[in-house]
């Protein structure tokens, strides 16, 4: 058993934050603008390579108290400064894990941008190094905080889909355009490179906390299958003029996983075909049945819809789904309760991915002002970016299972739910 893990690790309040961020560009900058909104949040450095994308940054700011660090060594010096509480970690996708390590060490608590870690070896030094530190190991996994998913686990946690026994996620992203426009695209080099899921957190972070994962039940073994790359390399291959036939990344990758109950998720990884954008989500539990994409959708026992009455009935033990109105009925009712008139006040004005990584930032900052517990912990980050080094293990061994760490290292199941604080 682990005596040292940080489950329900609560840190010393820390009444005004004080946070670095390290790494200034698109989701750097974006960060910014929704921190320096937050009360109670301090921005005092900044990091970035280039020298004037930081002064443009500090300009931006409402003071002008801030350490600008640039250059190849702006991460070391914002690590070191003894003013920042925080780290918010935006840079490349290489560096995540050794930036927070020695932020970590140096006695910050670190928020890293997702994947936060790539590799076996990054994930073990985070979770050692949190433990060994005391210090919060927090991944910016902005889906969780999403309305829908929200709704859906405050749900879960009422019991209203009786017990979750499988669930669907992923990340459907077609990103030709992206690539074609920039052929140095740093998320091109991964796929060009590298099989596997390479980016499941979006789709598989949801899931994990509506099945209480490592709080009653753990992740146990995953298998990988994929689709040989043959869209994406002809694609890039008639734009450069190059040839890409050695272009790794499948075309669809697919995962299951099995938990150590029995439970099963599957998650996709397809950024090469034409599907509509979708996290796929879907959980399916002994009372209910929840999906996101295309759209919302409710099945629910009647019992549980408080006289709503079904769109039709295919079977009368066999509900059809609820209407689109009641459906937004039922996740209005269930709005998660961490949503404070705060917290919606503080984000009414963002618009399209923004406000779920809104509501993230002034939750992560919420816990670290009262000390409490952090909605997702180094665990949580750990699981879910270990899918990445083993579907590409499973995919290299010819689509064997392989096991999946017990990164609590036996305190899986000391906590018996997801329980998020509001004080």
């Amino acid at each position: 058993m682990n005596h040292n893990h940080l489950l329900s690790f609560r840190a010393e309040p820390i009444p005004v934050v004080r946070i670095g961020i390290v790494g200034l560009g698109v989701r750097g900058s974006k960060a910014l603008d929704r921190l320096v909104e937050i009360p109670g949040v301090r921005i005092v450095a900044l990091a970035d390579l280039d020298e004037s994308v930081v002064r443009k940054a500090s300009e931006l700011l409402p003071y002008r108290e801030v350490s600008c660090y640039t250059g190849e060594r702006a991460a070391t010096s914002c690590v070191t400064d003894s003013c920042v509480d925080l780290l918010y970690i935006t840079t490349t996708w290489e560096s995540h894990a050794e930036i927070a390590t020695e932020g970590m060490m140096h006695g910050k608590h670190v928020a890293i941008e997702v994947p936060a870690a790539i590799s076996m070896a990054q994930i073990w030094q985070l979770v050692e190094t949190a433990e060994q530190t005391r210090r919060h190991c927090f991944m910016l996994e902005n889906s969780v905080y999403d309305r829908f998913e929200l709704s859906m686990l405050h749900m879960v946690q009422c019991g209203i889909f009786g017990e979750i026994v499988h669930a669907k996620g992923g990340y459907v992203h077609n990103l030709h355009s992206q690539w074609l426009q920039h052929r140095e695209d740093w998320r091109l080099a991964h796929n060009i490179a590298r099989r596997g899921d390479l980016y499941p957190t979006h789709g598989v972070a949801p899931l994990c906390l509506a099945m209480n994962i490592h709080r009653g039940d753990r992740l146990s073994r995953l298998v990988a299958m994929e689709a040989v790359p043959k869209h994406t390399p002809r694609v890039l291959g008639d734009h450069y003029g190059e040839d890409f036939s050695s272009f790794a990344n499948g075309d669809h990758t697919q995962t299951i996983i099995q938990t150590e109950k029995g439970c099963t998720l599957y998650i996709e990884h397809d950024v090469a075909s034409y599907r509509p954008y979708s996290r796929s989500l879907q959980i399916v539990g002994t009372d209910g049945f929840a999906q996101k994409y295309p759209y919302p959708v409710l099945s629910l026992k009647p019992e549980y819809c408080n006289g709503i009455s079904y769109n039709s009935v295919v079977h009368p033990d066999l509900p059809d789904y609820l209407p689109h109105e009641q459906t937004e009925q039922l996740l209005q009712k269930y709005s998660h309760p961490i949503l404070t008139p705060d917290i919606l006040d503080g984000i009414k004005h963002l618009e399209g991915h923004a406000p779920m990584s809104g509501i993230m930032d002034r939750r992560l900052i919420y816990c670290l002002q009262k000390g409490l517990p952090l909605d997702m912990d180094v665990y949580d980050m750990a699981e879910w970016c270990s899918i990445i080094p083993l579907s590409e293990e499973s995919l290299r061994l010819g689509s064997v299972p392989i096991e999946i760490p017990d990164f609590t290292r036996g305190a899986w199941d000391i906590l018996e739910k997801v329980d998020w604080h509001i004080s």
